[in-house]
């Protein structure tokens, strides 16, 4: 859950900062579609919320680079740990 938070504040905060400041539907639009799609253990559809050439550091430091290798590596997460 931690993980999920830290994600999607790091993520709104990204896209805040070219948003519009008066209009917040665009931020919250795509936390919940982040949410849902971790929620529905739906890697593909959460890592087509990055670009093709992202770059995403985890809590714990380990770096994915690229659409792919995020969603690959949170799949194995999904599979193993967030396992329901």
């Amino acid at each position: 859950m931690t993980r999920w938070l830290l994600s999607a504040a790091s993520l709104a905060f990204a896209i805040a900062l070219v948003a519009d400041p008066l209009n917040d539907e665009p931020i919250l639009g795509l936390a919940n579609r982040f949410r849902l799609a971790w929620n529905q253990h739906d890697m593909t559809a959460m890592a087509e919320l990055f670009t093709q050439d992202a770059d995403f550091v985890n809590v714990g430091g380990a770096r994915f680079k690229g659409r792919e290798k995020i969603r690959d590596e949170h799949a194995k997460l999904h599979r193993m740990q967030f396992k329901e």
